[in-house]
């Protein structure tokens, strides 16, 4: 269990290192065959990630105390992916690693993009039935 101090804490640390791990590689992989592509992918998988925290952390406030966004398996987050990063540069799949991360981040903001909405819009209806029934 942890406070809501050390939940927010990390909740900007993950954000901030997810999104600037991809934007760095971006950078760095300008000299590699993605040439000045590489930047631009970077970056867009950088937001990509940021929009997935931050629209990942409305949901779970939007739900029952408790509830993840995203519940992981065998004990591990999302997140913990990060562990197999240094690995990955080690192997030199780092091209591969950036290309497979926006694809893979851009589907996971849409996807938790259309989740929150479609959330936001049922407690708006919610709200609003509640609303006539008290005033009707």
């Amino acid at each position: 269990m942890s406070t809501p101090t050390g939940h927010h804490y990390d909740y900007i640390a993950d954000t901030l290192v997810n999104s600037g791990f991809f934007i760095a590689a971006g950078i760095g992989l300008r000299q590699s065959s993605l040439g000045a592509d590489a930047v631009w992918l970077g970056l867009w998988t950088g937001l990509a990630l940021f929009l997935c925290g931050t629209w990942s952390e409305q949901l779970e406030r939007r739900e029952r105390p408790g509830t993840k966004a995203y519940a992981g398996a065998f004990g591990f987050d999302l997140d913990d992916l990060l562990y197999f990063i240094a690995p990955i540069i080690w192997l030199g799949w780092l091209v591969p690693l950036l290309v497979g991360g926006s694809l893979g981040s851009t589907c996971m903001m849409m996807i938790t993009g259309w989740r929150l909405r479609r959330l936001s819009l049922r407690q708006d209806n919610a709200g609003k039935s509640h609303r006539e029934v008290r005033h009707g």
